[in-house]
This record gives C-alpha cells, structure tokens and sequence, in this order.
C-alpha cells in the first residue's frame, strides 16, 4: 500500500514539473512578443516623425521647379533651407524652389532644422536642357522643279550652348541629302520633306518636320516670227513646259479660216485680199497636269 502511495506522490511531482515548464514558456514567448510589438511601435513613431525628406524630380533642368516631400510630422516647426552646390540659398525658404542662379550641373538639396538638429534630404543635379526650335519654315513656299530648297531656323538653349542643326532630306519618302538645303532632279507632285534636329554637346532637342509638294510649271512662251508662202500664213508658237509635261495647242480667238496643229502649235492661215490690217490672235497652251497659258499677240497683213 506504502509503495502504491510513493508512486501517485512521484507521479503529482512529475505533473507539477511538467506544468511549471508550460508555464515558464508561455511567459517568455508572452514577454518577446511584447518587446516585438514595443519596437515595432517604436520604429513606427520615429519615422512618422522623422519620416524621408525627399526632394523631386529626380532630374531637374534650371527651369524645373524643385518640390520637397515627407511622410512625417518634422515639417512642424522645422525651417527649411536650400542649398546650391552647398552654398545656401538664402531667399528661397518654402517647399518649393526654384532659382535663377541654378546653372547645369549644379547640386541642389533641401536641410530641415528643427530643435537644434538638421535633417538633409537626397542631392538632385541638374542635367542638361536640350535646344528648343522655335522659328521654322521651309522655302520656297511655292517650289517648282527646277527650285532649290533651304531651311530658316532659329532655337533657343537656356544654358547657353552652342546650337548645331541635323538634317534629313527625302523626296517622295525616299532618302535624299544631309546637307542644310536641296538641289536635286525633281518633277511636278514631288514631295519634299526636311526633318531638322537641334542639338548641344549634351544632347538633342525635338525635331520639327516640313513638307512642301513640287508644284506643276505652267508653259513656257518664246516669241517667233510668221512666214508668208505665197498666200499661206504660217507661225509657230513656240512653247515648252519646265516639267517636261506634254503640250496641247488650241486657238481661242484669231481671224475667219485661221487654224491650229493642237499637237505641234502651228498656225496656218490662207490669207485673203480682204483681211488686209491687224488681227489679234489667242492661243491657249495646256500641259496635262492642268497649267494652262494664254498667249495673245497680233499680226498685221499687208498687201501691196
């Protein structure tokens, strides 16, 4: 009986033992969450204090206006200073900067002072601002075949650079010249296009396109003089199309019997006693892209 006594009593101490660790466990797993939570919170509320002073955009020209950001509470109470290649920029002293000073390649960053103690966000450079065109226009306004074409231009850089131009010619879409103008075969309903690219020694600015379309040539007139054969008159209109463009000769207005060659341009006429004096005489020239000339002129007949 006295053993079986021993053996419950040995067993309850096994069972206290047991419990007592248990409990030892949950206490200090209990205790580390706390200090996880502690810390946690600790962090949370220095960085909405002290939250990342940040200053964007990341690449700004001397023409951006440079804007500060945090997520904390330091903006509260705190002075603001900006700083220029680390040189301090005493009249600007709110979130946003901007300055006349800045030049390309300057340091800016934004320092807080708060309670005795400085907080310096990131340092932005400021790049490079590419030429901007600002006059453009291709000539001749009206070009015709035999047309040589230039570029007026005329940009602008806020740093001051050196201004250089990159062109590109085509005709018809088709590659034609690097050079700052054209002269080159063309033809009536050509299309020529230029694309001018300003540039600095730190990097281009947008490129503008014209386009101008070779417009058709009217005919051209060269005076001659009419021949008598016996009673025939004949005169030949000499005419020719700078667009190498077929010609068609019609008469409009000339004396009774008098006829044209619409092929050839040849007047011919058999004179009678009775048209003796000056008669005005109109020949109208058409090429087949649609010019169209008048040519007026007189004669005179003259019998003895």
């Amino acid at each position: 009986m006295e053993k079986r006594r021993d053996r419950l009593t040995m067993r309850k101490c096994i069972c206290i033992l047991i419990l007592i660790f248990l409990l030892a466990g949950c206490s200090d797993k209990k205790k580390s969450l706390d200090l996880e939570s502690i810390g946690e919170q600790g962090i949370k509320s220095r960085s909405a204090q002290f939250g990342d002073i940040r200053i964007y955009p990341d690449d700004p020209t001397v023409e951006t206006v440079i804007s500060l950001s945090t997520d904390g509470q330091i903006l509260e109470g705190a002075k603001i200073n900006w700083y220029i290649n680390d040189i301090k920029e005493e009249s600007s002293i709110g979130l946003n900067f901007s300055s006349d000073a800045l030049r390309k390649g300057d340091t800016v960053k934004a320092v807080l002072v708060k309670n005795g103690n400085t907080f310096e966000s990131n340092e932005l450079t400021v790049r490079n601002t590419p030429p901007a065109i600002i006059i453009s226009e291709l000539l001749p306004a009206k070009p015709k075949v035999d047309s040589n074409f230039t570029v007026t231009i005329s940009a602008k850089d806020v740093d001051n650079d050196v201004i250089n131009y990159r062109y590109k010619w085509t005709v018809n879409d088709i590659f034609a010249s690097e050079m700052p103008y054209l002269n080159t075969e063309l033809k009536s309903g050509d299309k020529v296009t230029v694309e001018v690219t300003p540039y600095d020694k730190d990097g281009s600015g947008k490129s503008v396109r014209m386009t101008r379309k070779v417009l058709n040539s009217l005919p051209v007139f060269s005076e001659s003089k009419p021949v008598f054969e016996g009673t025939l008159y004949k005169y030949q209109v000499q005419a020719t199309d700078p667009d190498n463009d077929v010609l068609a000769f019609k008469l409009e207005k000339g004396p009774e019997g008098m006829t044209i060659d619409p092929a050839s341009g040849l007047i011919t006429w058999e004179v009678k006693p009775q048209d003796k004096g000056y008669h005005d005489i109109e020949v109208r020239v058409t090429d087949n892209n649609g010019g169209s000339l008048i040519i007026p002129f007189t004669t005179r007949i003259g019998f003895q």
